[in-house]
């Protein structure tokens, strides 16, 4: 089974799946947890900052002023659970289309996740420089994600899979001990060793970049895949060997146009 079979095969049984109660009670809650794990973090460390916790530091004005608001978030939340209605309403007539949706819309979520995360790291890291390197990291990661988003370019071999494991983790290494003399310079002795994880935090937006980047690239994969299906749907169904009824659903267009020639061959 290649992979555009298996996002048609995964798309036909999600939404198959679908019905009022699922949308009423279940999509709400997974929404709010996804919105929730974005904000959380971000929303707690800018509180701590706020109250003057020595481990925290405040953030300049500048970036201060990009950071998205509460009320964003509660938005958020209301626009996606809607959309989700209104995709349940299309998978009625079209299963592919519908999921396609929902996948477009779960992307951008996963977008802001990574934001909010990549956010809420900035509290952890003292010195502006370093924060403005990974500001530039942070900036040419969805410059890239746009990139091949637009041109289609998928690389053959994963960064990962091509990355020199050896002097990653040497580089790694090295900003870490950076860190930690940085935290044991300016805090001196005290909690020697909450300072000595803590340092592992500034390293870590290296560490989430790279996995957002690699999940965010093989999830375009999935709705390049949904794309093209969308657009061939019958050529693709007929491949795969599934029924109208099973593709389009019994309250689509196909369908029943379909059980009208039925009728009108029967007779």
């Amino acid at each position: 089974m290649d992979k555009i079979q298996k996002d048609t095969n995964d798309a036909l049984e999600t939404t198959r799946k679908w019905n009022p109660l699922l949308m009423i009670f279940a999509m709400p809650l997974y929404l709010f947890l996804i919105i929730w794990a974005s904000y959380f973090p971000m929303g707690v460390l800018r509180l701590a900052s706020e109250d003057g916790h020595e481990l925290v530091i405040q953030l300049t004005s500048i970036e201060n002023s990009l950071i998205p608001p509460a009320s964003f978030f509660g938005f958020l939340f209301l626009f996606s659970w809607l959309c989700f209605i209104s995709f349940y309403i299309i998978s009625k007539r079209n299963r592919i289309k519908a999921y396609l949706l929902t996948q477009i819309l779960q992307l951008i979520l996963f977008v802001i996740f990574y934001y909010s995360w990549f956010i809420a790291i900035l509290y952890l890291i003292p010195l502006v420089v370093v924060r403005i390197v990974y500001w530039i990291g942070f900036v040419l990661s969805l410059i890239y994600f746009i990139y091949i988003f637009v041109t289609k370019q998928r690389a053959r071999k994963d960064f990962f899979a091509s990355l020199n494991i050896k002097k990653f983790l040497n580089v790694i290494l090295f900003l870490w001990l950076l860190m930690y003399g940085i935290n044991l310079f300016t805090h001196g002795l005290n909690h020697f060793l909450a300072h000595l994880l803590l340092a592992l935090l500034p390293v870590s937006p290296i560490l989430f970049g790279l996995f957002m980047v690699s999940f965010l690239k093989s999830y375009l994969v999935t709705l390049e895949n949904l794309n093209a299906v969308n657009k061939n749907q019958e050529k693709y169904r007929e491949e795969y060997g599934y029924t109208i009824e099973e593709w389009y659903g019994k309250n689509s267009k196909m369908y029943k146009e379909h059980i009208k020639k039925q009728r009108g061959i029967s007779k």
